[in-house]
């Protein structure tokens, strides 16, 4: 089945997830053991121990027993050799280990780590008293009993699990389904973990340094590892139930509240200084800039309209460093301040299929970030650049650019957080409607690839002035006043302080400009309280 990648225009093939029985560990081959036999007596001295799980023994009735496995680890944590358990013929699964490091005197104290593969479970540690063997001396393994055999006894750790539900592209509803997700217990090795082992599935990484359109890196084929911090590209055939464990052989949760990360940024790539995080948290994680999240239902990257309401645990966000040496603050606790903004959300009267967003206050710009440079968005420009989130005064106008990719009927829907606008319109340059969004928040129209970009803008004016002393503006040759509350005086001047024009209103003031180039003084009486402003006619 072939899916495009976040509509880019890759085809992916999808690859199944074999579950092969090999260690959680880092372990040596057991043609290597020889290699530790460095104490005074060297042999080829075989043991075996009886294995107990939670005081009970492990035998044939414990019926997974085959895929349990016994490492052995020096003092210094460094693993000597592993082996399957070993069927003695009889009753119980048994061990066998070379000897290694034994000393002549008072024999050898190993420590053991038990896997169960199966059951993606760890037991850890247990420990084998090996007494002093001289001579010739050798263990019968064939005559052990239950009496007299060493046993090296587990119990069940308690380990705290993160999980998450992921639809498959193959579910009923008919969508692809993309997720970027992360890992919240660590560097894990996503294939031996199982945490993998759902199904065939698709993984990515993300890699700016890459040539324009390999920027995606394909890990389904392989071993993959899934990085603390960093985020992936996951799809999955079927329904799947990730879960991650900390406190296991392939990871461990963090234990800071806050981490400081070092940005990626290459000045030569296509998408110079975008990166692909990943929550490390198994809680709801803050960032100190705006970031972008991916919507599974349309498999479109959208800057969050909320970035106060934090990214997920288990999920993988876009963020943009703009030069080398920026770092990324990442925290489980909201450490900012609500953003002022509004949001134009664009949809094509089933989904939100993209996003532009106005903020008002201090904070850095997010430029837009599509793969696909032909897919439908809305964007705001500035000094040449496309913008999804960008920071406004409390008054003014802003272009919005739009562009399909493909003919059809697309509506817009105005939100605000935190903001009192006393004016907000929306102006359709192509149609010449006017809307204003404070009386209607959404906006229907008919589009065609071939309209040109420029089409729409945004003109505003919040209640909070108190930073500002602007009240007015120039748009379209216009000079405009917005929201306003009761009667007002305005005055035009030339810069030697002569009165041109003066005229009352109540409100909002729009008329055309009859001046020529020029440097103007505005100055607004209302009542007693007086304001001026310095305008350029060009």
């Amino acid at each position: 089945m072939k899916k495009l990648l976040l509509t880019f225009i890759v085809c992916i093939s999808m690859c199944g997830s074999i579950f092969a029985q090999v260690p959680l560990y880092d372990l040596i081959e057991s043609s290597h053991w020889s290699d530790f036999n460095d104490g005074p007596f060297e042999t080829n001295t075989f043991f075996g121990a009886i294995i107990t799980i939670d005081g009970e023994i492990v035998s044939y009735e414990y019926s997974n027993w085959e895929y349990l496995e016994l490492a052995a680890f020096d003092d210094n944590e460094v693993c000597r050799g592993h082996d399957g358990l070993w069927d003695d013929g009889e009753q119980y699964p048994m061990a066998l280990f070379s000897v290694f490091h034994m000393d002549s005197e008072t024999g050898l104290s190993i420590s053991f780590k038990l896997y169960d593969h199966l059951n993606r479970i760890e037991y850890g540690y247990g420990t084998l008293n090996i007494p002093c063997i001289t001579g010739e001396e050798n263990f019968d393994v064939y005559d052990w009993d239950e009496e007299t055999t060493p046993v090296i006894s587990f119990t069940t750790p308690t380990s705290d699990c993160y999980e998450k539900d992921f639809l498959g592209y193959e579910n009923e509803d008919g969508i692809d389904h993309w997720y970027l997700i992360a890992s919240p217990v660590g560097t894990i090795d996503g294939y031996s973990t199982g945490i993998l082992d759902s199904g065939p599935y698709d993984l990515y990484s993300f890699d700016q340094s890459e040539s324009e359109g390999l920027e995606w890196i394909n890990l389904t084929n392989g071993d993959p590892m899934l990085e603390l911090t960093k985020g992936y590209l996951y799809a999955t055939q079927n329904d799947s139930h990730l879960q991650f464990c900390k406190d296991a052989a392939w990871g461990d949760a963090p234990t800071e509240e806050s981490m400081l990360l070092e940005l990626d940024y290459d000045s030569e790539a296509e998408l110079a200084g975008w990166n692909l995080m990943g929550n490390p948290f198994p809680t709801t994680a803050y960032v100190d800039r705006d970031f972008y999240l991916l919507d599974p239902e349309t498999n479109k990257l959208l800057p969050a309209e909320h970035p106060e309401d934090g990214i997920p645990a288990m999920e993988g966000f876009f963020v943009k460093a703009e030069e080398e040496g920026e770092t990324l603050v990442i925290s489980t606790e909201f450490y900012g301040k609500k953003n002022a903004g509004l949001a134009l959300n664009l949809s094509n009267g089933r989904n939100v299929i993209d996003r532009a967003i106005v903020r008002f206050g201090e904070g850095r710009q997010l430029p837009k970030f599509q793969f696909n440079r032909n897919s439908t968005k809305v964007y705001i420009p500035q000094d040449n650049k496309d913008y999804a989130v960008v920071y406004g005064e409390s008054m003014g106008e802003m272009p919005v650019n739009f562009k399909a990719e493909n003919n059809g009927r697309y509506s817009f829907c105005f939100n605000s957080q935190d903001v009192n606008f006393t004016y907000l319109h929306l102006v359709d340059n192509l149609t010449g409607d006017n809307i204003d969004l404070l009386e209607n928040p959404s906006y229907s129209f008919d589009a065609r690839t071939t309209d040109y970009a420029s089409r729409f803008k945004l003109v505003y004016a919040t209640s909070n002035t108190a930073n500002s002393n602007d009240f007015g503006f120039i748009s379209n040759d216009h000079l405009m006043i917005l929201g306003l509350e009761g009667n007002a005086t305005l005055k035009v001047m030339d810069i030697t302080g002569r009165t041109l024009s003066t005229e009352n209103f109540s409100g909002s003031y729009d008329k055309a400009l009859n001046l020529s180039a020029g440097v103007y003084m505005l100055q607004l009486i209302q009542g007693s309280n007086v304001k001026t402003q310095k305008i350029v006619v060009r």
